[in-house]
Formats: C-alpha cells, structure tokens, sequence
C-alpha cells in the first residue's frame, strides 16, 4: 500500500514537470532560428570598435542577465567573430529556450551596429518595452568600467 502511493507521488511529479517543460516550450523560442525570424527587432548605433562594445557588454552580460536560482537559470552564449567583424550574445533557459539575442556588427572603423532580438508575443510572453532593453544595451556597450547592473 505504502509501496503504491509512493510510486502514485513519482508519477504525478514526473507527469507534472512533463506539462511544465511543454508548457515552457510553448512560450519561448526553441531555436536560435526561430528566435531571429519570429522577434521583435530595434537596433541602434555606437561609436566604438566592435572589440570594445563586445567587451563592455559580455562583462555586463555575465553579471546581471546569467542567473541560477530554485526556479530555473539563463545562461549566456558569446562569441567574437573578429574576421566577420561581428559578435553576439544568446540567452538560454529551462528547458533549451531562448530568450534574446544580440547581434554586434562593424558598420565602421570606430561603429557598432547593435541589433536586439526579443521573442514576440507567444500565449502570454512578451516583453513589455525592447527599446528600453536596447538602451541599456547600448549604455553598458559605451561603458568599460567596473561590471555594474545599474549605470
């Protein structure tokens, strides 16, 4: 008896973190492709080399947008491509979704183009404003002090 409610427990917990995950999948992105076609995109230029604004923003990015905590975590992925002259930063959380993108492109010799993706509206997810999102962005890529999550 005692047995079977135990082995009833596991069940229901593995059947309800099962509607979670797919619940969690509905709502964000699931590929980097989908994120990018299906996102609502601002960008915005900075006069500063595309190393620098990398830089600034990848010591922003691992202070204040990677977190781990009892609900779940977000990690970022970087990468510099110094030869294509562009660079990017993906978030990704619970369950291989993806949060945002940002792309850093040289639109000059002292010019960094940086565009923002953020996943549009999908059963009740959506960002409230991106353009604030950007705009801070863009103040931490200018930015090469100590990494803060406030300027």
């Amino acid at each position: 008896m005692i047995l079977q409610k135990k082995l009833s427990a596991i069940f229901s917990i593995l059947l309800l973190s099962t509607y979670l995950t797919g619940c969690v999948r509905a709502i964000l992105p699931t590929s980097e492709t989908e994120l990018t076609t299906n996102a609502r995109i601002v960008s915005t230029e900075v006069e500063l080399d595309i190393v620098s604004s990398y830089a600034n923003l990848k010591k922003y990015m691992s202070k204040c947008f990677e977190y781990r905590n009892q609900n779940g975590y977000q990690v970022i992925d970087a990468n510099l491509d110094r030869e294509q002259n562009k660079a990017y930063f993906i978030g990704k959380s619970n369950f291989d979704t993806y949060t945002f993108k940002v792309l850093l492109e040289s639109v000059g010799n002292e010019q960094t183009k940086i565009t923002y993706f953020s996943p549009k509206k999908k059963i009740g997810f959506s960002e409230s404003n991106p353009q604030k999102t950007l705009d801070k962005l863009t103040a931490f890529s200018l930015y090469d002090g100590k990494a803060v999550c406030k300027l």
